[in-house]
Parts: C-alpha cells; structure tokens; sequence
C-alpha cells in the first residue's frame, strides 16, 4: 500500500530534488508524491487527492505562508500529519508551529535522511492507527454478533411460564458473558405428564453456547420421543449422542425429571449436576437423594440410575447451578449452598416458585456486590400444589 506525501514550497526545483531522492520509493509504490508552490495551491492538491496523509510545508511562502496551511488544514479536520520546513535560526515560527498543531519540524538546509525518518516515523504512526481502527471495527462488529448471539439464545429458552391449578413453575437465567452455557427447559409430554431440565454447560462464550442449544435440542427431542418418559433413558440418549462426535470434550453437567401431575410422582436422573433440594410445605429444606452420574458428552454408554420421589401438595423442588453457590464478594467468600438452604428455610414455607427464585437472586446479588460475575447464574422452581 503506497502511502502519499505532498511537499509544499516555492522553491520549485525543490520539486525534482525531492522526487530524486525518493526515486527508488516512488518506483516501488510505497510513495505517491504530490507537489505544491504555496499554501493555495496545497489545499488544492489536498482536495484532489484526499488519500495524502503527511505534508511537508515550508513557512515562507507567497500567497499563503506555512502557517497559515498548517491552520486550515486542522481547521478542515484533516487526518493529516503537517511537518513544518524552516531555516534553523526561524525558531520562533517551529516553535509557533508545533504549539499550534504540527506534528514535527526539519530544518533547512534539508538533511535528507532526516526527511525520510520524519516520514517513515509519521507513516508508521499512520499504519498503527489503521490497525487500530480495523481492530476496533473488528471487536465493534464481534461484539455486535454476540449480542445478537445473546438475544438468540435467550429466545431458544422458555420465557412464559405455565398457569396451572396442579403446578407451578418458574425459572430465570443470567449469563456472565454475552451468551451462556447454562440452561433450563420444561415442556408437557402428555396430558398429566411434564418433563424439565438443568444444565451447566463446561467453558464460557460462544463454543458453550453452541454446545448449550445442541444438548437442548437433543435433549427435547429424545424426551418428547419416548412413550413411556423414563428420565434414564432420555437421559442416556442425550449423552450418547453428545458423546458420539464431540472432539472438543465439551460436556454438561445436567438434572432431567419427570412430574405426575396426578400422582406428584417425579422421575428423574443426574449426570453430574448438584442435587436439587427439596422444599417442604412446613419449609423444611432436604437434598434429593441422587446419585451423581457422569455429565453428559462425556462418556458414550453410561449407565445412569434413576430415582422416584412423591410430591406432597405444596412442596416443591428447587434446581440452581453453581453460579448461585459459588458466587462470590469482594472478600473472595462464597455465596454457599448453606447460605442458600438457610434463606429457602427462611422463606420456602410461605413462598412459590417466582417468590423463591426473586428471593435467592436478590440475596446473590446483594451478597456479590459490585463484585465481577464470572459465572452463569440459572434457576428453576417447581411446585406441585396437588391433582384436581
């Protein structure tokens, strides 16, 4: 890419001195070289060919002097790099000159290397801020595609949720970045049956992501798919397919669960995610016995247990990732799953679901401060209020 100069004087065999000591620079391409008599002519020339980017002016000069150049053209706004030319004793007017804007000064009689160093070092400059305007246009259009990486996710995961008189449910996600690894799903299987989920997604950004809607897909799909929705079997499904081609080892951890809305029978299986707990209609908090399984996507095969559990009308069941446990303040303390029991007991007695799930989101951010979120935070809530 050849950068352009112009060189202001009224000495015009200046002109063919110039031209002969860049010669081997203008053949190459790596200059164009452009040349002006006085300040009137020069703004001319910077208006025929606007890619100039370095001026060489000289101050004495008829008709328009150097400085007077030097002033229109950071009154114009250019994008241009003004070295003033002057004798040595012209102190003064360099001074002037380089208080008023101009990037640097040679004096006269011209040092020909020195010319070519001021250039070079201006034409270095030049090539940084390029790069850090691509760069910038870059990050500008990677951030815009996050964004909208951001609010197409959050448009994959269910945002209304049920109203019915057998349960309720609710669930909220926050993602540490602009997209998340974490997820929650709920859906009807048949009339008195529905299915939901939890994941963590292993890894932070877009590759989560990714890996976050394929094991959600999948996940669906293969519950919707069964007839007789066991959780293990979904649940098996999933991993085998995410294991099968995942050269990246990505994984999941996750929680799948069946209810019966007329029994409050709930099936359900762990691979790897923290045990839900359980709140009961007195308030009292106890974990889910589950054993804890392989996370899914990591090994193709595996042969995941299965537990049952009857709701009793009021309680409910309360699913977290570890962004809400291991939250963390300025003090580098965790938020903690006893913090987190505590505050259910507190407030599961009286609460439902979208009570709960506010209440432990306000205590996790009023605890983490202005504390960096460096992980996911995602919750859900289900609570059978009985058969009808």
């Amino acid at each position: 890419m050849a950068y352009s100069m112009l060189y202001v004087d009224d000495e015009r065999d200046l002109e063919d001195i110039v031209r002969q000591r860049l010669g081997r620079r203008i053949r190459k391409g790596e200059i164009d070289f452009h040349f002006a008599g006085n300040g009137v002519e020069a703004l001319k020339e910077l208006a025929a060919h606007p890619e100039i980017t370095v001026v060489f002016s000289d101050i004495n000069m008829p008709e328009m002097d150097g400085l007077t150049l030097l002033k229109k053209i950071l009154e114009l706004g250019l994008p241009i790099r003004t070295v003033i030319v002057s004798a040595y004793g012209d102190m003064e007017n360099l001074r002037h000159a380089m208080n008023v804007g101009a990037y640097d000064f040679i004096v006269k009689p011209i040092d020909f290397r020195d010319l070519e160093a001021t250039l070079d070092k201006a034409i270095e400059e030049i090539k940084k801020e390029e790069q850090a305007r691509e760069t910038k246009a870059t990050l500008t259009h990677l951030r815009n595609e996050m964004d909208y990486a951001g609010q197409l996710q959050r448009r994959i995961l269910p945002t209304s949720f049920p109203e019915s008189d057998r349960y309720k449910l609710f669930a909220k996600t926050l993602a540490a970045q602009e997209v998340g690894g974490d997820f929650y799903d709920f859906f009807n299987l048949d009339g008195d049956t529905i299915g939901f989920a939890i994941a963590d997604i292993s890894g932070k950004g877009m590759p989560a992501a990714i890996f976050m809607a394929v094991c959600r897909t999948i996940l669906f799909v293969s519950a919707a798919s069964l007839k007789d929705h066991h959780p293990t079997v979904t649940v098996k499904r999933t991993n085998d397919l995410l294991s099968e081609k995942n050269p990246e080892m990505f994984f999941a951890t996750a929680f799948y669960a069946t209810l019966n809305l007329k029994t409050g029978l709930l099936r359900y299986c762990n691979a790897g995610h923290l045990p839900p707990l359980l709140v009961g209609a007195d308030g009292g908090i106890s974990e889910l016995p589950c054993s804890r399984g392989v996370p899914l996507g990591v090994e193709s095969g595996f042969a995941y247990d299965e537990g049952e559990y009857t709701m009793q009308p009021g309680e409910m069941l309360y699913l977290f990732t570890d962004g809400v446990s291991e939250a963390h303040n300025a003090d580098s303390e965790l938020y903690s799953e006893e913090r987190l029991k505590k505050l259910l007991e507190k407030d599961g007695a009286s609460a439902d679901p979208v009570k709960i799930v506010d209440a432990v989101w306000n205590s996790v951010e009023e605890f983490r401060g202005e504390t960096k979120r460096y992980d996911d935070i995602t919750q859900l809530a289900v609570q059978y209020t009985g058969a009808k």
